[in-house]
């Protein structure tokens, strides 16, 4: 068990604000890019969503993923707990659910509905 909490040290802060915040800038960013100007006209140019559903996936209040451990009792005694990461209410836990839809499919994984 020494080996694994070796790879683990506490944080002098959280780092969830942190990445919250360059997530939703990044957000704004992409949905700007998205309109192109032909000839006066503003056009906008979808690649795989719409731009106005990226505020939606924009965080507020976002916690880091919390980890907590299940017992291994079939392991032997070095490495008795599995580590398990909640990452629900992470920035970026919903538009990485439905990132993943799109890279599944790129893979072959899965049909796109």
């Amino acid at each position: 068990m020494s080996d694994r909490i070796k790879h683990h040290h506490p944080l002098a802060e959280d780092p969830a604000p942190m990445h919250e915040k360059k997530l939703n800038a990044a957000l704004s960013r992409i949905k700007k890019q998205g309109i192109k100007k032909v000839k006066g006209n503003e056009e906008k140019v979808d690649i795989i969503m719409k731009r106005e559903e990226l505020d939606k996936y924009k965080t507020e209040g976002a916690i880091p993923p919390q980890l907590r451990g299940q017992l291994k009792e079939h392991k032997p005694p070095e490495m008795p707990m599995r580590e398990i990461a909640n990452a629900t209410n992470s920035p970026g836990h919903e538009l990485a659910k439905v990132l993943k839809k799109f890279l599944n499919h790129i893979q072959g994984k899965q049909r796109l509905q």
